[in-house]
């Protein structure tokens, strides 16, 4: 209605009224949480009303307003509130709401400009962006008088959204005398002007409204700008003049006109002036439709109208199409020409493709006036990207990000390899060379030029105006956007006109990359400012100081101005997975968030690629995160908004994540499992976790079931996230959902009990429950695009527009989730969410963590990880099967090898062939039985990596049966290169011999003199010589073989070291510090020359001052400076120093007992097992024995590393010892033997021959005792691993069954007082036992061996004495290889005597004796006296031997304590399977310790296990400073002890063994630990009686 209409109530009044006349305070980043029912509505304006003279009455409602239009409801349902009061009952006799009689006829329209007048500048541009969002209309009020300000401001504020995109504009004008009903472009486009309303409003005269249109998914159709013009009977210049300016822009104009716009046949002046509005010539050239549409008119007096028409606009518009229409009301003939319009506009819309709104060449400065604001210039940003001289990757702007994301790439490597890594492989010096590098590169930026497009980022910084920072944002968005755009259709047109072939995808996977790593926006340049802060140069001021001359406050300020004007910021870059840095953030939020009265909130959204999460979220709390068809958000962002719910201020943190199956993971690398990373990051870090789904689908339940299960390895239980499912585009009931709710929830109940070592169920880490599942209709309509003319409609052209339910349904979810997020939990106890310092640094954190481990979360479903189970138990039953038969049968081959009489170079091969054939047959019959009895409905890959599993398991196997032979054959080895050298002079001795045999004393002498016996000697030592240089080859590395043969072992090590780090065995402290340990060490090509005083330790040793949100604390946090943290790191390094030098010294000095020339993987697998195992009890400790600090260790490649090279230093010493001793005795032999060479050639009597047989016997005899010697320590292994180191005979059990389960008072006394010193104790006198009865059978049985030797060897020449004939020549070889086969014939067996003579065979047997029996006379003379002296021999060395032989085992038995001991406490946990029962015989009653309860101080008097005992607070040693309950108390101060609870209650005898030594020490104990005896009076009666020695 016209104000003329209405005089008592004018523009002005309606102006004054509704909102007042000052503009309106507004918080953007503060939301409502009621709905604006009628009852608030009354309740907020009623304040108002009551004044003397009423203004501004709807002022209170703004902040509802605005969260009406953020969930694209029209403002229009102001005039329902206003209608409902008016007609209802119990307003009607109050006076004061009387005057809302006055908007009875105003518009939704009218309260927007009243509405938008009163917004503050700061917010304006936003809420104008948020209204087009919201699919309705921007007025433009543009009246006569001054209110025509409220009009320009709107015009100007239009700016940013005429830039943004390349709307193309289509105008209706509407006359003075046009009366539609409906404004056309509703007739015509009903869904595009849905929200126009039908009747005029007061505001309606000169003015226009303007409705913005995305373009379509595909971009068939452009962007569109749908404007309807009202003008008045006196239309405003402001008005005219804007027509003017749009109408040069416009692709199509309509014309309303009818019989009041002409005086008889000639159009009357305002038609004309209407006319002349409208630009005479469209921008650029281009050809307008101009359509003149006449209403009710009759067809005879429009020919006439049509006529004038014609002639006037085809003179008037001579460049431009004219077209002048009739519409008939006839509903088939008006449709009709509806259709023909929208196909006519449709092809001028294609015609003039480049005719689009150009907000610059629009020049509205005249049309502003006063009101045209500064901004940047439009093309500022596209021509310095232009005058960039390189430009292909965003590296080319944004290097010190790209240099940062190398860098964290980097040390990623250092903790984990993936597949892209083994490609391109690193060492660890290497990859410390190239982050230094990066480092250096990043400090090189500061001596570069300025980049100018950061320098135009830079200006807009520090004007920290929020008005330019979105205009940049915008010229960023839109510059990418449009050149993403042209990607995509560049990718378009390869797939549309090619034929797919390897070249082409490779060709449109680059361009996809191209897109995924140029889809910049504001973020990125806010991300390289902040790390450009970070670098600091050698001045100490940042790069960006010395560049952009901004300093980290300004920096601090304009972010804390981006977010208070409520932008979202992105925490977590799209491309590199990187997090915003965590200092700079927590200092920007902790000053926006100080408020310490509010409580802090965080919400995070998953759910499906464009399923709408980050439009729930906007409609929830005005987030403003972008939204769009497609993917819209790339890594993750956080928005910061508070608000006053149930009288509780809250502060509010609301994440929206990337979405699962997100496009970008098939395009960038490190994406992996991006879906279930983002899960268990809102898992972690969200009070609230929001699962946006279209239904509780088995691919949601798959993903929450995955991410799941590694919750438990990752989080500290501090807190844990409430599930609220938000399903959406349901229609359904929510009882619909019941069945696949209990379907999701089970199943994570099952994958809890699932989860290898994990000691909690579900309800410990998540709450998931019936009353959060939230169902939700589509928040989006869609229908066929209706721009489109009906004929050419297809199934791509679609539009979508905000549905009408959809937003009304909000707020009540809303007012859920913040119910949800309020119920009391332990969320509200959490550290994490004490205040945003606390959570924005855990969440970077728990970030780090998850990317870094991100390989672990490749399982699909649960269902794929019952059935690896089931796999792995399967695989694992062929240990005790097949895997065991076929290490028996190469324990047997072995056996074989080694009574070989002598090893020789093709023994090694033939083992080996025959080996590989054994394991490979054995193998292959193995997985063909696996594969006949594992399900073939297994996933494919689940079965492959089984059968890897026991190809893996036969290979290790055969390693160390390998490993056996080795060690079995190296004394043989060592022995052949000796053994060779006597052979080699033995059989020349022989061959001169019988060549020289009838010579006669004299003529040898003559003939062998000393220099020919040298000459001799020399010429087949010559042969030995070259045997030496092979035979070293053979047993020794060179230096550069051994380094690398280390370098292998221990890569081969790391490698198996990660794959078992989730063995079941370990608990959970356990598990999560192996999975780092493990991760976190290399696989370098080359040894590092590497020390623990270098920075990398240092630096790897992280200490943070813990309790820190702790206010109880507070004080004490205060108190410690950053010297006392400096000290206390000195100490810890040096503690793990010492650790780690004892560890590398106890391998070493094995290795060193050993000789050991090489190692096996194996070996160093255990000594990483054993150094993880030792540096996590020291870290324990650490940790356990204080309270102002937290250590923790980030990297253990140095560790590692000193390990390695260690190993390899030993080794090479070893080698080089090794060369010298076989050097020496070779040496010492070639003197022996060039004596013996002499000798016998001088004297080849019997005698002689006798003496020096007799020689060999006694070095073979002294080689025997050394062989026997050794067995001691075979003994003493084989001894420790049957008693203490098995799993039923370990330290703490034998400890626990010697003291408790004895009823020995007096050894559980020392049991409970020091269970290290008592397991040593006991491990001792179990030693010294041994070693007192072993001693003396490994003697005796020596002496019985050699002595029956001794015996069979007399015998046997006399046997032959007998048997040879007189006049038969024979070889000594000879002559006893007959006695072989005489005893062979007689006896099977082998005879030990063989040992003795082997020497004197290799030495003189081939030495001719021509009377076989007169030698064996004489032999058999020496064998008696030879006999007779070894007895004597014996006995007198008897004592020497034996204390030779306990001081062996002395010795060994350091070293045996620290290979067997478990662990130091009471319980032993690291030996337990994952369904080990685990009973109270390791479970001791806490009182022993001193645990008692709070206040009264009793004794606790039960074992950890039983269940009573879960929900008991405790204090320890009088300290009742931190209770806590027992779970908590046994992870803090006993983590050792704690293990799975709950699942057996302890047996009758364990209970009777535990209280009847409670009894007898209970007195002693509560005086030292100060309890109180409260021990039941029965247990006296029960239990005493069964005690001994008390």
């Amino acid at each position: 209605m016209n104000n003329q209409n209405c005089p008592d109530f004018t523009v002005s009044d309606f102006f004054k009224l509704t909102f007042g006349l000052i503009p309106v305070e507004l918080d953007p980043t503060e939301f409502v949480t009621n709905e604006l029912t009628d009852e608030l509505f009354a309740s907020l304006i009623e304040p108002s009303l009551r004044e003397l003279n009423p203004t501004g009455i709807f002022r209170n409602l703004f902040p509802y307003l605005l969260d009406t239009i953020s969930r694209t409801i029209p403002i229009s349902k102001l005039i329902n509130h206003i209608q409902e009061i008016i007609n209802n009952e119990n307003y009607e006799s109050d006076d004061l709401y009387q005057i809302l009689q006055h908007f009875e006829e105003c518009t939704g329209r009218d309260f927007l400009i009243a509405f938008l007048d009163k917004v503050p500048k700061n917010s304006f541009s936003k809420i104008l962006n948020t209204i087009v969002a919201a699919n309705i209309p921007i007025p433009i009020y543009l009246s006569n008088d001054a209110h025509s300000q409220k009009g320009l401001k709107v015009l100007n504020g239009m700016r940013d959204i005429i830039a943004a995109r390349n709307y193309h504009l289509f105008i209706s004008i509407n006359q003075t005398n046009t009366n539609l009903g409906t404004p056309f472009s509703k007739q015509l486009y009903k869904n595009y002007s849905i929200n126009r309303e039908d009747l005029p409003g007061i505001c309606n005269p000169n003015s226009i409204d303007i409705s913005f249109h995305a373009a379509s998914e595909n971009h068939s159709r452009p962007p569109l700008a749908i404007s309807e013009v009202y003008y008045d009977e006196l239309s405003s210049s402001a008005l005219r003049e804007t027509v003017k300016k749009l109408s040069r822009f416009a692709f199509y104009i309509v014309i309303h006109g009818s019989n009041d716009d002409f005086n008889g046949n000639e159009l009357n002046d305002q038609f004309i002036s209407t006319i002349n509005d409208i630009s005479i010539e469209c921008y650029g050239g281009y050809k307008r439709k101009i359509l003149v549409l006449f209403w009710g008119v009759k067809s005879q007096i429009f020919k006439i109208h049509k006529e004038k028409i014609e002639k006037l606009f085809t003179v008037k518009f001579a460049n431009d199409e004219i077209w002048v229409d009739l519409v008939v009301n006839t509903g088939n003939k008006k449709n009709a020409l509806f259709e023909r319009i929208k196909k006519d506009s449709l092809h001028k819309l294609k015609d003039t493709e480049k005719l689009q709104l150009d907000w610059t060449n629009m020049n509205l400065s005249k049309v502003l006036g006063g009101n045209a604001e500064d901004y940047l210039s439009e093309n500022e940003f596209a021509l310095l990207i232009a005058e960039l001289q390189q430009f292909n990757r965003r590296a080319d702007i944004f290097y010190a990000s790209y240099c940062e994301n190398e860098i964290e790439t980097l040390q990623d490597k250092t903790l984990l390899k993936t597949s892209e890594d083994s490609h391109n492989y690193q060492s660890l010096g290497e990859i410390y060379r190239s982050i230094q590098k990066f480092q250096d590169q990043q400090k090189n930026i500061g001596e570069t030029e300025p980049i100018s497009v950061l320098t135009y980022f830079a200006n807009v910084i520090k004007m920290n105006d929020i008005k330019y920072m979105r205009e940049f944002a915008r010229q960023v968005d839109v510059y990418f956007k449009d050149y993403l755009i042209s990607l995509t259709r560049k990718d378009d047109e390869i797939k549309n006109s090619s034929v797919e072939s390897e070249q082409i995808n490779i060709q449109r996977k680059e361009i996809k990359q191209k897109i995924e790593d140029l889809d910049i926006t504001v973020h990125d340049f806010w991300r390289e400012f902040v790390i450009l802060s970070q670098i600091m140069r050698s001045d100490g001021s940042s790069v960006l100081k010395k560049l952009y001359d901004i300093d980290d406050k300004q920096l601090e300020k304009a972010y804390n101005v981006w977010i208070r004007e409520g932008e979202a910021i992105q925490i977590l870059e799209g491309v590199s997975l990187r997090t915003l840095n965590s200092d700079f953030l927590s200092s920007v939020l902790s000053k926006i968030m100080s408020n310490s009265k509010r409580q802090l909130i965080v919400i995070s959204v998953i759910g499906l690629e464009s399923s709408g999460k980050s439009t729930l979220l906007n409609y929830l709390f005005q987030c403003g995160f972008s939204t769009s068809a497609g993917r819209c958000t790339k890594g993750a962002y956080m928005s910061y908004r508070h608000t006053i719910y149930k009288e509780k201020e809250l502060d509010v943190l609301i994440i929206d994540s990337e979405g699962m199956g997100s496009t970008a993971a098939k395009y960038i690398s490190r994406r992996t499992d991006f879906d279930k990373k983002m899960t268990l990051l809102g898992f972690m870090c969200s009070q609230i976790l929001i699962v946006n789904t279209k239904g509780l689908t088995r691919d949601i339940s798959d993903i929450l079931e995955v991410s799941s299960y590694h919750l438990d390895a990752l989080s500290n239980r501090d807190s844990k996230p409430r599930i609220s499912f938000v399903l959406r585009d349901m229609k359904d009931a929510k009882r619909a959902q019941h069945p696949a709710f209990l379907d999701i929830r089970d199943s994570l109940k099952r994958m809890f009990d699932e989860i290898p070592g994990c000691s909690y169920d579900m309800d410990n880490f998540m709450i998931v429950e019936e009353d959060d599942v939230h169902l939700l209709e589509n928040a989006f309509a869609c229908s066929f695009d209706n721009f489109y003319p009906q004929s050419m409609i297809s199934d791509g052209e679609k539009f979508h527009y905000p549905a009408e339910t959809f937003p009304l349904t909000i707020s009540k979810l809303r007012k859920e989730l913040l119910d949800s997020a309020l119920i009391p939990s332990e969320n509200h106890e959490s550290q994490i969410f004490k205040n945003v310092h606390g959570f924005i640094t855990h969440m970077q954190t728990v970030w780090k963590e998850i990317d870094a481990r991100g390989n672990f979360l490749h399982f699909k479903n649960s269902k794929t990880i019952q059935q690896w189970s089931a796999m792995k138990k399967l695989v694992h039953s062929y240990n005790e099967t097949t895997i065991k038969s076929y290490e028996e049968n190469g324990l047997n081959l072995i056996k074989q090898y080694a009574n070989r009489e002598q090893w020789n170079e093709n023994n090694d091969t033939d083992f080996e062939t025959y080996l590989t054939d054994e394991s490979e047959r054995w193998c292959a019959e193995t997985i063909a039985d696996y594969k006949e009895k594992i399900s073939n409905q297994y996933e494919p890959q689940i079965i492959e990596e089984g059968e890897t599993h026991i190809k893996a398991a036969f290979a290790a196997k055969k390693r160390e049966l390998k490993v056996i032979y080795a060690k079995m054959q190296r004394r043989s080895k060592e022995s052949w290169l000796i053994k060779s050298a006597e052979k080699r002079i033995g059989d020349k001795v022989g061959e001169i011999l019988k060549n020289h045999k009838n010579k006669t004393p004299e003529q040898y002498k003559r003939i062998f003199s000393k220099s020919k016996c040298d000459e001799l000697f020399d010429d087949e030592w010559k042969k030995v010589e070259k045997d030496k240089e092979n035979f070293m080859n053979t047993m020794a590395m060179k230096e550069k073989t051994l380094e690398q043969h280390v370098v292998n072992s221990f890569n081969h090590a790391v490698e198996s070291g990660r794959a078992i780090s989730n063995d079941d065995r370990d608990l959970k402290e356990r598990l999560k510090f192996n999975r780092r340990f493990w991760n976190k060490i290399t696989t370098p090509a080359t040894l590092n020359t590497v020390s623990l005083d270098d920075k990398l330790f240092f630096d790897s040793i992280k200490i943070s001052r813990a309790n820190i949100f702790n206010p109880s604390n507070l004080a004490t946090y205060i108190g410690i400076d950053d010297d006392k943290k400096k000290s206390f790191k000195g100490e810890v390094i040096d503690r793990i120093k010492t650790e780690i030098k004892g560890t590398c010294e106890r391998i070493c000095d094995d290795l060193l007992s050993r000789n050991a020339l090489a190692i096996e993987f194996s070996q160093a697998l255990e000594w990483l097992k054993s150094l993880c195992k030792n540096i996590f009890i020291i870290q324990s400790e650490i940790n356990q024995l204080q309270s102002h600090f937290k250590v923790e260790i980030e990297d253990f490649s140095t560790m590692e590393q000193y390990l390695r090279l260690e190993v390899f230093v030993t080794l090479k010493n070893n080698t080089a010892k090794w060369k010298d001793s076989q050097l020496n005795n070779l040496e010492n032999l070639r003197e022996s033997l060039l004596k013996y060479f002499h000798e016998i050639l001088n004297n080849s009597s019997y005698e002689n021959i006798s003496i020096h047989f007799l020689k060999c016997i006694d070095k073979s005899i002294k080689e025997q005792l050394v062989i026997q010697e050794q067995k001691i320590s075979e003994l003493l292994e084989t001894h420790l691993k049957k008693n203490w180191k098995s799993e039923k005979k370990n330290p703490t059990r034998y400890a626990y069954e010697q003291s408790f389960g004895t009823y020995d008072v007096g050894k559980t006394r020392k049991y409970i007082d020091n269970p290290t010193s008592f397991m040593r104790e006991l491990f001792e006198n179990d030693i010294d036992t041994f070693k007192n009865i072993k001693v003396d059978e490994v003697l005796e049985d020596i002496e019985k061996t050699i002595y029956y030797a001794l015996e069979k060897l007399g015998k046997n020449i006399s046997i032959l004495q007998q048997k040879l004939q007189i006049n038969s020549s024979f070889t000594i070889e000879e002559i006893f290889q007959k006695i072989d086969a005489e005893n062979n014939r007689i006896n099977s067996q082998k005879i030990s005597y063989k040992d003795l003579i082997e020497d004197a065979i290799r030495v003189l047997g081939k030495c001719t004796i021509d009377s076989p029996q007169d030698f064996c006379a004489i032999l058999k003379e020496d064998h008696n006296k030879f006999l007779l002296d070894f007895k004597k021999l014996w006995r007198n060395d008897y004592t020497n031997r034996k204390q030779s032989m306990i001081y062996k085992v002395e010795c060994s038995k350091q070293s045996y304590w620290n290979k067997v001991v478990g662990c130091s406490s009471k319980c032993e946990l690291e030996e337990h399977e994952i369904d080990t029962n685990h009973r109270a015989s390791i479970h001791l009653m806490a009182c022993f310790n001193g645990t008692n309860y709070y206040g009264s101080k009793e004794a606790f008097l039960i074992i950890c296990n039983e269940p009573e005992n879960f929900n008991i607070y405790y204090h320890q040693n009088n300290d009742s400073k931190d209770l806590l309950i027992w779970e908590e108390n046994m992870k803090k101060n006993h983590p050792k002890w704690w293990t799975l609870l709950g699942r057996k209650q302890p047996d009758d005898d364990q209970i009777k063994q535990v209280r009847a030594m409670w009894v007898h020490l209970k007195t002693e104990l509560c005086n030292k630990y100060n309890m109180v005896d409260k021990t039941p009076e029965n247990w006296q009666r029960d239990y005493g009686h069964l005690a001994k020695n008390h």
